[in-house]
């Protein structure tokens, strides 16, 4: 999250939720696949990733654009809005603020999620 009052929540079946201080709320993500990861740079910008492709919160509803990556993704971590880094099987993506470009793992390796404690998860090459 981005403050005590505003963090998130992603798992199975398309389940998104937002804690804005007053509880949490069900954002609609318009899939019943599973999210894996979530990364909030702001209130208004958080990215999703997780069995089908990439999704992203704009402040106002979850969304995902047909010229995104599609496919399982299993982390995502940003700096900026001009810096997001996405890490599926065997590629990783960054989005640049306008698009995504895509870079396949070098010397062939993949990479996989693995639980790093508790409720924590991360990916491994």
């Amino acid at each position: 999250g981005t403050d005590p009052n505003n963090f998130w929540v992603v798992g199975e079946e398309g389940v998104i939720l937002q804690y804005t201080g007053l509880g949490f709320w069900r954002r609609e993500s318009g899939t019943t696949a599973s999210f894996a990861s979530v990364w909030a740079i702001d209130a208004d910008d958080v990215w999703f990733v997780g069995d089908d492709g990439v999704y992203h919160w704009n402040g106002s509803e979850v969304h995902r654009s047909e010229s995104w990556p599609r496919g399982i993704m299993f982390d995502v971590w940003a700096s900026s809005e001009r810096d997001v880094h996405i890490a599926a099987s065997d590629r990783t993506h960054r989005f640049d603020g306008r698009g995504f470009t895509t870079d396949p793992i070098k010397g062939g390796g993949k990479l996989s999620a693995s639980p790093r404690s508790g409720t924590d998860a991360g990916v491994e090459g």
